[in-house]
């Protein structure tokens, strides 16, 4: 199956390029999974009559998981998008940083990459062909 995803190597590993449309999708399953997560957690366990969600108990816990669990997938995809960008992968450990990550995410799924091959390999949206199985 030459069309087969690799999810491995679109979360997890940082190695090779990703266009915008495949960031931009794999962030926002991300995103709205850990959304789900933490509007299930207030549904079921928010306290009857409260009126603020953050009286949930263990909900800033929930979601210092959360973001602990989503911090290398997030990282693995900005390293993949900068370098489909032509731009060194060490920038995307600026994903952590809250109000760069959401500047950064933006010109992330705006700017396009560079159109054939760059000093980050020829193959867009999989993984390197010497990654490959």
């Amino acid at each position: 199956m030459k069309n087969r995803i690799d999810y491995i190597w679109l979360f997890l590993k940082p190695a090779g390029r990703l266009t915008r449309l495949p960031y931009f999708l794999a962030t926002m399953l991300i995103s709205v999974l850990s959304s789900l997560m933490v509007y299930r957690r207030v549904l079921v366990h928010m306290p009857v009559g409260a009126t603020d969600p953050w009286q949930t108990p263990g909900l800033d816990q929930l979601i210092l998981l959360l973001f602990i669990v989503t911090l290398w997938p997030m990282i693995a995809l900005s390293a993949k998008r900068l370098q489909d960008m032509n731009v060194p992968p060490f920038f995307s450990v600026l994903i952590a940083v809250p109000m760069i990550s959401i500047i950064g995410y933006f010109i992330l799924s705006i700017y396009p990459g560079t159109k054939g091959p760059n000093k980050y390999g020829s193959v867009r949206d999989m993984p390197p062909p010497k990654a490959r199985r």
